[in-house]
């Protein structure tokens, strides 16, 4: 009977997991959506958050938003969570030198394969809604002008390598706090707040990434596909063009979203965690 109960929680696990990650997803986008459409144009267009302009139509691209939010919360959290059980069951046979290292890789393994898989399968649609946020056009439209300016899988391939590489710089290390936070604070209260901390710490490490890929996003109403590294030149002589180091560091706050975008995910990603964990919970206890 025992290991009847056990098969049947392994069948539910999967499939609650991914329910669980949808709903928080599709809160999370109702949510935020508008601040995520202002802080884009804050960075890749330089308006003002203090511009009623920028906060007009705060719904635009809300559908590629919804299917982006949706699918990426849906695929984050509970890969995180399946990557986390599978690197567990696998330390047993993993040749590492002490518990401490068992446990770090445990943490370290299930960040690097989240990051990977999120990005490469949520990449197309971060395109298509940033191309949305900019020219306010409809899915088909977007991918009718990205397959004839660029060629369908190269125009939606568009910024994967970077999304890669930023998804894994964030997700590590935030795996790796956030496990850390979750076996030591026991007040929920007190964990989100952690969690937030951590979220933002995460946020800043990766915003460089996060800002070419922005970039490379939003050059695609414009037909042109800049590398990162003539990106990351035109910032150094944008920066190098202004007088005064306060000067320089609002410029560079701005374009890497330091600030207010730092604050949205770290909210934005505990939040995140929380109604997850917090759906999860309520999913199984009525499976069960």
């Amino acid at each position: 009977m025992k290991e009847e109960r056990t098969n049947e929680k392994s069948i539910h696990k999967g499939p609650t997991r991914l329910i669980a990650g949808l709903t928080t997803g599709l809160i999370s986008t109702i949510l935020f959506n508008p601040i995520d459409k202002a802080l884009y144009l804050f960075s890749a267009k330089n308006a003002s958050l203090l511009s009623l302009e920028t906060w007009k139509r705060p719904y635009q691209g809300v559908h590629h938003a919804i299917i982006n939010r949706t699918v990426s919360y849906g695929l984050y959290y509970s890969l995180l969570d399946y990557y986390g059980d599978l690197f567990k069951r696998r330390i047993g046979t993993t040749v590492v030198s002490s518990s401490v290292n068992n446990d770090l890789f445990g943490k370290i393994m299930p960040g690097i394969a989240t990051g990977m898989t999120t990005a490469i399968l949520t990449n197309p649609i971060n395109l298509i809604k940033h191309y949305g946020w900019n020219s306010g056009l409809p899915v088909v439209p977007i991918i009718q002008t990205v397959k004839v300016q660029e060629g369908l899988i190269k125009g939606l391939t568009r910024g994967l390598g970077m999304t890669i590489s930023r998804d894994i710089l964030f997700t590590v290390p935030y795996n790796v706090g956030y496990q850390y936070a979750k076996s030591k604070i026991k007040d929920p209260s007190m964990l989100i707040a952690t969690n937030v901390a951590i979220s933002c710490g995460c946020t800043v490490i990766c915003s460089p990434l996060n800002y070419v890929r922005s970039m490379k996003y939003a050059a695609t109403c414009y037909k042109q596909n800049p590398k990162a590294y003539q990106i990351v030149k035109d910032l150094v002589n944008a920066v190098n063009e202004l007088e005064g180091v306060s000067k320089k560091i609002r410029y560079i706050s701005r374009s890497f979203c330091l600030g207010p975008g730092t604050l949205r995910v770290g909210l934005g990603i505990s939040l995140g965690q929380y109604l997850y964990e917090r759906v999860l919970r309520l999913i199984s206890t009525k499976l069960n």
